[in-house]
């Protein structure tokens, strides 16, 4: 299994500390959400791995939505990235909408590096309800998509919460789906809002979320937690939690 961290292709300022964090062996790639429009010093990747992750609301863009003709365009600007990042994986939110158009969408462009990623059912904003937090509507999505799916430990947990729902039975179940890529992160039970806390500060079992990972066969490990001092509290937050 592959440990990496996350940047926004806006964070072009941080993409030296990070190829030098991975040739230096403290990670192993750079998951990296691409905001369209934003591609300056992209090329300074190319000599690590990277996984792409899909635009957000945060930058605009719902996938579950129904502006068709816009999201497919950044779709397949994504993939055209991917190809010149070599990125095995692009990572994609469903975000508002309907699982029905989100659907529609992969399939219209039908690319096998898409990966489903499991919504929360609130963002970090609060915003409306999101769509894909529920186990069915994920595995609908891989079925009907033929694609690979992204786990983040926070969101499903949230989600469980939001559901009245055991919180480590709804994460074992969402392992069954067999996920490529997990996202790791914190977060307290008093609310059902999406947060991702560094580890250790909120109030999820860590132990668990270790078991549950070390037990599975995901390949790639993203440890989702806030930008302090550059990568320093990423990297801080990657050796809080050691993987042999």
């Amino acid at each position: 299994m592959k440990i990496g961290v996350k940047l926004w292709s806006t964070n072009h300022n941080l993409y030296d500390e990070a190829i030098s964090y991975v040739k230096s062996g403290k990670i192993d790639f750079i998951e990296l959400l691409y905001f369209p429009g934003h591609t300056k010093d992209i090329e300074k990747l190319q000599n690590i791995e990277v996984l792409l992750h899909g635009p957000t609301s945060l930058q605009g863009y719902s996938f579950g939505g129904d502006q068709f003709d816009r999201n497919k365009k950044v779709l397949t600007e994504i993939i055209e990235l991917s190809n010149q990042l070599d990125s095995k994986y692009i990572i994609v939110h469903p975000e508002f909408g309907s699982v029905k158009n989100f659907i529609e969408l992969l399939q219209s462009i039908n690319n096998e590096k898409f990966v489903v990623e499991n919504m929360p059912k609130y963002g970090v904003n609060d915003e409306d309800e999101l769509i894909a937090y529920r186990y069915s509507d994920v595995k609908k999505i891989m079925d009907e998509c033929c694609v690979d799916f992204c786990l983040d430990l926070a969101h499903a947990s949230k989600a469980a919460l939001f559901l009245k729902t055991d919180y480590k039975e709804s994460l074992q179940k969402f392992f069954l789906l067999e996920p490529k890529i997990v996202h790791i992160s914190d977060g307290c039970f008093g609310n059902v809002i999406d947060e991702h806390l560094d580890l250790g500060s909120g109030e999820f079992d860590l132990k668990f979320f270790k078991s549950l990972i070390s037990n599975s066969a995901v390949q790639y490990l993203t440890f989702e937690v806030p930008k302090k001092n550059g990568l320093e509290n990423d990297i801080d937050n990657v050796i809080s939690m050691p993987f042999p």
